[in-house]
């Protein structure tokens, strides 16, 4: 008996989590965009709003959104502290 799976991507993107060794990359690419529009110091809700109108999946900003946002926070102290 065999049986064909189909897929079907979703709108959004796919559905499925980011593989460990790609989290690195992509959590710097989304502190990245959150740094270069200010969006760092935005609420939860709105910084996950504006990853997915710059083009990251929902789902993959669901999963990563929270060290994307803490790694910003982070640039932005060590570079004050820097200044000092």
């Amino acid at each position: 008996m065999s049986c064909t799976i189909l897929t079907y991507p979703l709108p959004d993107g796919p559905l499925y989590s980011v593989p460990k060794e790609e989290q690195p990359a992509l959590v710097f690419r989304m502190a990245a965009d959150l740094l270069e529009t200010g969006m760092h110091t935005a609420d939860r809700r709105q910084a996950f709003i504006f990853l997915v109108l710059q083009g990251y999946p929902s789902f993959h900003v669901a999963q990563l959104i929270d060290d994307a946002r803490q790694y910003a926070v982070q640039c932005v102290a060590a570079a004050e502290m820097s200044d000092e």
